[in-house]
């Protein structure tokens, strides 16, 4: 997704289509159906990025071009390598293929905020919402002289289906699932501790008594990770974890003039979570940031936890997680303030969800190479999954899990290995633990 710039648009007069044209494609319905357009209005160009497969259809091409008078209205533009740039100026992406796979040029415009008008072939309405698709010359014209237009909600469709990240997870679950599990000296099966193993995850429940102070080991080693675990994204893993759960978001309306900018690039994590959860509630202490978010429509609520008494609106509710997202590093006293959490939410949530700064990162080691700690001057303290684990702990919790997830930005090749082999050095833990 970071590869296609997101931009909110609106109904126009520029149509893209792109691909190779050959039979497959449908070229001539394509032609009938910008014939019909352009009959109802002449300032409809149609932009094609693509070269002809078929000589016989190319042929036919430039034919019914001169025949249907479309000389001025279809712009023939070759190979194009920078798709994204050149769907700048576009409103619509028409597909008319008869039949397709998954086509990449329908996810990469919708991606960056176009209109996608997809012929419905076989199988297109179990990839694509019917409001893209047309039967017929009738309904293609319906749709591109619409005003019903919703960059947003085109280019979250292809977050929530088609999100690199979530197809290559599905794939390692996938794999996962058929690959032979061991098999103990007792003949019993793995149990599903070693299917977390496999998703990153780690189960700490051998830590326990050195957790509650049972025991102590002044030099106490302990696995925290497994080597080539997949490389997961703390947002994406977040949005993973309470998809079609109810959630208090804890701490979420972030710095309030940076709200709108991260809400258009997808970047708010409040706004990404609200979209896949089955309800979603904010609690925060800054009055502006709440103000702008009330504003734009999300339900947060003011609410100091450590002073305030339970909001109503939340009481009246079950609820399966409370997220904190990187707010314990930002508290001065993280145990009283959990135990807060621990003693007036009990029974009100099931579960708590983590997440803070790894001190264990690979920029806080190269960093340190060079005498440096690159730090966000707001923050009190560094975790490691120990010293998370141990403070959750003391407060009430019963740790369930944790993995090492990664920030946003792009990697290249050799540091997404490093990533993967060493799944400590990524940039955040999660933390799962039970009321």
């Amino acid at each position: 997704m970071d590869r296609f710039t997101f931009r909110e648009r609106g109904p126009g007069f520029n149509l893209a289509f792109v691909g190779y044209i050959n039979p497959r494609k449908n070229p001539v319905l394509l032609l009938q159906c910008l014939h019909r357009l352009v009959q109802k209005d002449k300032r409809y160009r149609l932009f094609v990025a693509g070269v002809h497969q078929d000589p016989c259809f190319e042929v036919y091409w430039n034919h019914m071009i001169q025949t249907l008078g479309l000389q001025d209205h279809v712009v023939m533009e070759g190979w194009v390598n920078d798709i994204d740039a050149w769907l700048e100026d576009k409103n619509f992406l028409i597909s008319t293929s008869v039949h397709e796979g998954c086509p990449y040029n329908v996810l990469e415009a919708a991606a960056c905020g176009i209109k996608p008008v997809v012929h419905h072939f076989h199988g297109a309405e179990k990839l694509f919402p019917e409001t893209w698709l047309f039967r017929n010359v009738e309904e293609f014209v319906n749709i591109v002289q619409s005003p019903d237009y919703d960059s947003r909600a085109y280019r979250n469709w292809i977050i929530d289906h088609f999100d690199q990240t979530d197809q290559i997870d599905a794939i390692d679950r996938l794999i996962a699932s058929i690959k032979p599990v061991s098999v103990s000296l007792s003949g019993r099966s793995s149990d599903s501790a070693a299917l977390h193993e496999r998703d990153g995850w780690i189960d700490p429940s051998t830590w326990q008594a050195y957790l509650k102070g049972e025991k102590f080991d002044n030099g106490l080693q302990l696995v925290i990770a497994h080597p080539d675990a997949p490389l997961v994204y703390r947002q994406e893993l977040l949005k993973d974890l309470v998809k079609g759960q109810a959630i208090l978001d804890v701490g979420c309306a972030d710095h309030a003039p940076l709200i709108e900018q991260k809400l258009q690039q997808g970047r708010w994590l409040h706004a990404e979570l609200a979209r896949v959860a089955r309800r979603c509630v904010g609690l925060d202490v800054d009055e502006e940031a709440i103000a702008v978010a009330q504003r734009l429509g999300y339900p947060i609520y003011r609410h100091n936890v450590l002073t305030d008494p339970v909001p109503d609106e939340v009481k009246a509710e079950h609820w399966d997680y409370m997220v904190l997202g990187e707010v314990l590093e930002h508290i001065d006293n993280p145990v009283a303030f959990l135990q807060q959490i621990h003693e007036k939410y009990r029974g009100l949530v099931d579960r708590l969800i983590l997440t803070v700064p790894n001190a264990l990162k690979w920029l806080n080691q190269q960093a340190a190479r060079q005498h440096l700690e690159i730090i966000n001057s707001d923050h009190r303290f560094w975790f490691t999954p120990y010293t998370l684990s141990k403070v959750v702990c003391e407060a009430g919790f019963e740790v369930e899990r944790f993995c090492f997830a990664q920030g946003p930005g792009s990697l290249d090749g050799r540091t997404i290995d490093l990533l993967q082999r060493y799944p400590a050095l990524r940039d955040h833990i999660v933390l799962i633990a039970a009321f």
